[in-house]
């Protein structure tokens, strides 16, 4: 999910992540998770278009999907003005969403949530379609509501998003702690409230024509005993020259060795993420820079088997394979994590797929024991996701900066004037 919620963390970003034990060690407190608490678990991971809405001082509700041009909010009144494509899915989308929430009277949990006394505080609210959106097939018309968010106060060529003061975290550019770059964070909610909102809204949407479902977090529990052997056992042969091989004799000694052993000599991980930044970068031999965990280039080498010196320099690529073995256990691990849960959503994996059925992309956890900030757990998602919009976007032609200021400018201008 991105949009007002911002970015969302893989377990190999979280800081208590050091080094390629450290990672198993993650997934190993995540099966004791599932197997024992009560509160705390992971929810599932849905896959929709971002539709957040909040409370304007009028007390009307209103789309904040946290671009500058959102501040006032896209009201009924203003969507068509604010999507002038009239095949812009969002012509169709916010509509619903907004005439379901005010059909439902939920006011007092709007109050109780916070949103009527906070109006930087928005419901994380993502709208999909029957069909597949992203890489995720849905059955039927779905709004997922996952919780409360508070937008950080932040400037923008003279226009002010209200909000909370941003804290400071580290920025690898910069050397230094400067303000955070995520436009918002999760706060602690009243769940009966956003329960109550649920029901109420669910209630209206069924009578819809089409009819939609609203769905709150959805927590998963285990439906088997989550074996890692298999993932930790796999043999891996990173694919590589001769002549690289020959000059590193390390590196040679560890082709065929268990996933395990190559998480056991990656002492300190390549790369920390600091959103939304690595502070790590390779230069590639083409003249990019890109960072270790980079996903087409992962593909490229652990799926389609391009060596990954032929990608870049030889003294980084040691750092591109540590990268790469980290994004494989996180996809193969993830994967036998997702295996062993079910939800009222149904199994995260599916056995036996029927045709046009999907897995569900993962799920999130959302659990102070990890961290401040929730991370997910995607498994196959990782590559599979790809396919979908995120694809695309991941291979969309590069927007010019030119071209991308001037849309700022165009934004800005129509919410000024």
């Amino acid at each position: 999910m991105g949009g007002a919620a911002g970015h969302m963390r893989h377990p190999f970003d979280l800081m208590s992540v050091k080094s390629g034990n450290d990672l198993v060690g993650i997934f190993e407190s995540l099966k004791s998770l599932v197997n024992t608490a009560a509160e705390g678990l992971p929810n599932v991971k849905f896959d929709g278009s971002n539709v957040s809405f909040k409370v304007l001082e009028t007390g009307e509700i209103a789309v904040d999907r946290g671009a500058y041009a959102d501040i006032p909010g896209i009201t009924m009144r203003s969507v068509v003005s604010r999507y002038k494509n009239p095949k812009h899915g969002m012509r169709t989308a916010i509509p619903t969403v907004l005439r379901i929430m005010t059909l439902a009277k939920i006011e007092p949990e709007l109050k109780a949530l916070g949103l009527y006394a906070n109006p930087h505080y928005f419901l994380n609210t993502e709208y999909a379609e029957a069909g597949t959106i992203n890489a995720t097939a849905y059955s039927g018309n779905y709004i997922f509501i996952h919780g409360v968010n508070a937008f950080y106060e932040n400037t923008f060529r003279g226009v002010t998003r209200p909000g909370i003061p941003k804290p400071l975290g580290y920025n690898p550019k910069k050397g230094m702690d400067t303000p955070v770059s995520e436009k918002s964070v999760e706060v602690p909610y009243d769940k009966q409230a956003l329960a109550s909102l649920i029901k109420k809204a669910n209630e209206v949407a069924q009578q819809l024509d089409p009819p939609f479902n609203v769905v709150g977090p959805v927590p998963v529990s285990k439906k088997a005993q989550i074996d890692y052997r298999p993932a930790l056992s796999e043999s891996i042969t990173i694919p590589l020259s001769p002549e690289y091989l020959a000059q590193h004799p390390e590196v040679a000694a560890l082709q065929g060795s268990s996933l395990k052993n190559w998480l056991s000599t990656i002492k300190k991980k390549p790369a920390q993420y600091y959103a939304p930044l690595y502070d790590v970068e390779i230069p590639t031999l083409d003249g990019r820079k890109i960072n270790p965990y980079h996903k087409n280039t992962y593909v490229a080498v652990m799926d389609n088997g391009t060596p990954a010196d032929s990608i870049v320099p030889s003294e980084h690529v040691r750092t591109l394979i540590d990268g790469h073995i980290i994004l494989h256990a996180t996809r193969k691990l993830g994967h036998q994590f997702l295996s062993g849960l079910t939800s009222d959503f149904g199994d995260m994996i599916l056995l036996n797929k029927k045709k046009d059925e999907t897995d569900h992309e993962g799920v999130v956890i959302r659990n102070p024991a990890y961290g401040q900030y929730p991370f997910k757990i995607t498994g196959e998602f990782i590559v599979t996701g790809m396919g979908g919009a995120f694809g695309a976007k991941m291979n969309a032609p590069i927007i010019a900066e030119s071209y991308l200021k001037k849309l700022i400018r165009e934004s800005l201008k129509r919410l000024v004037f």
